[in-house]
């Protein structure tokens, strides 16, 4: 996998999507996309592009920049990150535990929304113009194969990843979907509506093609990673994505766990959501953290109390609220107003 360069620095979630005939290097912002539907044939190449979509983004971000939330009913796909730092939540196999770990992505979208506008914010990245140091991070949402979380769900699956297509983005909330059943029953048209990325694996008939990329094409490519992307702006490129072997995606997991030790259990939906703990008792723990060790900041809650960003950051309103802790300044940490014990 290549490191990022001159081309993708900009990016917030720089992704290799491979190279075109000429040669040139296809990376697209995932942030910008927002979102990307992958449709194809068994064998045709979308596993192994989530797989280099992910180690693109773990080789370039620290898990305090982007989680992953994995979605794997195959089982045997993903088992190589399931020590990844970057791991927001356990990776997901069953259509039930799909649907209930979307809704608390959709739980975590309102919270980021609500606490955004209370900043005077309009989006994660307005946000972080305006607070350079926080530490949110992205959460891209991937999904290995679509149709198997459509039909064992009911329909449970379908709205909720609709709502977070929907809204997600501003929240910088995007999701990943592949499925080898591209056909209007599984990729229907309130889930794509809001995806306008779309990466075509070669498909068995016309009428696959025209759902996933609204033109015929895809029927056309030879396989073994032959793709075609849509980009938001509506056109359209050839290109032969990348091929990651199983030892390189065993070498990018062991070099991020070195390089983030300690970070094995996510901070995220899995602690953030479970407890379902009020403000009121999340921050008196933090009192006696703060009394008791002299430091507050809100990375360092998020860590000791094992929540979520937005509620790291209101208990820190509530403590200088309170008389708890200083103000913040550009000076150092902030000072610690209660006595210690």
């Amino acid at each position: 996998m290549t490191e990022m360069n001159a081309t993708t620095k900009d990016m917030l979630l720089p992704v290799i999507f491979g190279k075109m005939s000429n040669g040139e290097t296809v990376t697209r912002d995932l942030a910008r996309l927002p979102h990307l539907l992958i449709g194809g044939l068994a064998g045709s190449g979308k596993s192994l592009f989530l797989h280099s979509l992910i180690c693109s983004l773990v080789q370039n971000r620290s898990p305090e920049q982007v989680r992953f939330v994995l979605m794997d009913p195959k089982r045997v796909e993903f088992g190589a990150y399931a020590k990844l730092p970057h791991l927001y939540s356990p990776i997901v196999h069953e259509p039930e535990q799909g649907v209930s770990t979307l809704k608390d992505v959709e739980t975590e979208i309102d919270k980021r929304l609500d606490f955004f506008r209370l900043k005077g914010c309009y989006s994660i990245a307005d946000f972080y113009r305006a607070n350079a140091e926080a530490r949110m991070p992205y959460l891209v949402v991937v999904v290995d194969e679509l149709s198997d979380f459509i039909v064992g769900s009911n329909g449970a699956f379908e709205s909720t990843a609709s709502r977070i297509v929907a809204i997600g983005r501003s929240a910088g909330v995007h999701l990943v979907i592949a499925t080898s059943r591209p056909d209007a029953r599984i990729a229907s048209g309130s889930l794509k509506a809001n995806i306008p990325g779309r990466l075509a694996f070669r498909v068995c008939q016309k009428v696959d093609s025209r759902t996933l990329l609204d033109k015929y094409g895809a029927e056309k490519l030879i396989g073994r990673g032959d793709a075609l992307l849509k980009d938001a702006d509506g056109m359209t490129s050839r290109l032969q994505t990348p091929c990651i072997s199983d030892n390189a995606i065993k070498q990018v997991v062991d070099s991020a766990i070195m390089r983030y030790p300690g970070r094995q259990s996510a901070d995220g939906i899995a602690s953030a959501t479970a407890e379902k703990e009020d403000y009121e008792s999340m921050y008196a723990r933090a009192i006696d953290l703060v009394r008791t060790t002299r430091r507050a900041s809100t990375s360092w809650l998020q860590r000791k109390l094992d929540i979520g960003y937005t509620d790291a950051a209101h208990v820190m309103s509530l403590l200088e609220e309170r008389g708890i802790i200083g103000p913040a300044n550009d000076k150092g940490p902030r000072e610690i107003l209660i006595e210690d014990i």
